[in-house]
C-alpha cells in the first residue's frame, strides 16, 4: 500500500508543477493595460459629537417643559465634536486640515474648511449610535 501511494505522488508532481508555470509575459494585451485615474478625488469628513446628557429634574425645578428643556440645552449645548478628514492618502492638506478640525465645533466650520481647498459636498449622513451621533460628509473635487 506505501509502494503505490509513493508511486501517485510521484506521479503527480510533474503534473502539479506544469499547472503552475506562469504565462509568458509577450503578451501585447497586458503591455498595454494602463491604470487610469479618475477624474475625481474623493473625500469623507467624519465628525463623532458626543450628546449631551440632560437631566430632567432641572426642567422640573424651573417649570419648564421636558422636550423644551431638552432642544434650548442641546442649543447651548457644548458638545464635544471629534472630526477628521480623510482622502485615502496622507498628503500635507489633509495635515493641515486635520489640525484645523481641533478648532471646529460644529460640521459646518469643517466643510466651510473643505470648501476653500476646492472640495464640493456630494452627499452626507448622519447616524446615532450609543450616547453619540455621527456625521458622515462625502466630498469630491476634480484633479
Amino acid at each position: 500500500m506505501k509502494n503505490i501511494t509513493l508511486l501517485l505522488l510521484v506521479a503527480i508532481v510533474p503534473f502539479l508543477s506544469i499547472a503552475q508555470k506562469r504565462s509568458s509575459k509577450k503578451t501585447p494585451a497586458k503591455q498595454e493595460a494602463k491604470i487610469q485615474l479618475s477624474v475625481y478625488e474623493y473625500m469623507n469628513i467624519t465628525g463623532i459629537e458626543q450628546d449631551v446628557v440632560v437631566n430632567e429634574e432641572d426642567g422640573e425645578a424651573r417649570g419648564a417643559a421636558g422636550p423644551e428643556v431638552k432642544f434650548i440645552k442641546r442649543l447651548k449645548s457644548k458638545a464635544r465634536l471629534f472630526i477628521r478628514f480623510n482622502s485615502g492618502k496622507i498628503t500635507p492638506e489633509i495635515l493641515e486640515m486635520n489640525k484645523l478640525a481641533r478648532e471646529c465645533t460644529s460640521m459646518m466650520l469643517a466643510l466651510n474648511a473643505a470648501t476653500k481647498y476646492g472640495w464640493d459636498l456630494l452627499s452626507s449622513n448622519v447616524v446615532k449610535e450609543d450616547g453619540a451621533t455621527v456625521h458622515h460628509m462625502y466630498l469630491r473635487r476634480k484633479r
